[in-house]
């Protein structure tokens, strides 16, 4: 097996761990909607922290990384890539005004690297390279400050991994 394979293995694995995290981080927050109890919301939120947030950002940041890294292998049109560049400062742009709301500042941080990433003078690849490992931790931290457009980030990070990922096997 080359180490191209592998890459795209690893990355088909970490999908399959991210979904078993994901739904279990919802079955904790509809726990946590429907739960009236006070200790219990506060035992949920805290397993929230403590046993997916952080099995989360490990496994997106692995993911964003090995993916941008794989971005050379992956044909895809200047074209195609300006099109999520653009899909990228879109929520970018939204995202930083409810950082600015909620004064959350690692996030406006994370958020300020992204728009570096994407206002470099290279070709819309190399902008996605910059831009994609960063992605995961403003994810994070969107999850840990209940922040909208945590599901606009979401998804948007749902259609990168998916574009590239076909991409791949097409």
């Amino acid at each position: 097996m080359n180490s191209n394979t592998k890459a795209w293995q690893r990355l088909n694995d970490l999908e399959d761990i991210l979904s078993l995290y994901y739904e279990k981080l919802k079955v904790f927050q509809r726990e946590l909607a429907i739960s009236s109890n006070v200790d219990a919301k506060f035992s949920i939120t805290k397993r929230i922290e403590r046993e997916i947030i952080p099995y989360i950002r490990q496994y997106e940041t692995e993911y964003a990384n090995l993916l941008a890294s794989e971005l050379n292998e992956i044909e895809i049109s200047n074209e195609d890539a300006n099109i999520v560049v653009v899909e990228i400062q879109e929520v970018v742009t939204l995202a930083k005004e409810v950082a600015q709301e909620k004064q959350a500042e690692r996030l406006m941080n994370s958020l300020e690297k992204i728009e570096n990433a994407l206002a470099k003078p290279v070709s819309a690849k190399g902008k996605l390279q910059a831009a994609i490992p960063i992605i995961p931790g403003i994810i994070s931290y969107q999850l840990e400050l209940e922040l909208d457009p945590y599901n606009s980030l979401v998804s948007l990070w749902q259609k990168i991994k998916e574009k590239f990922m076909k991409k791949n096997y097409d």
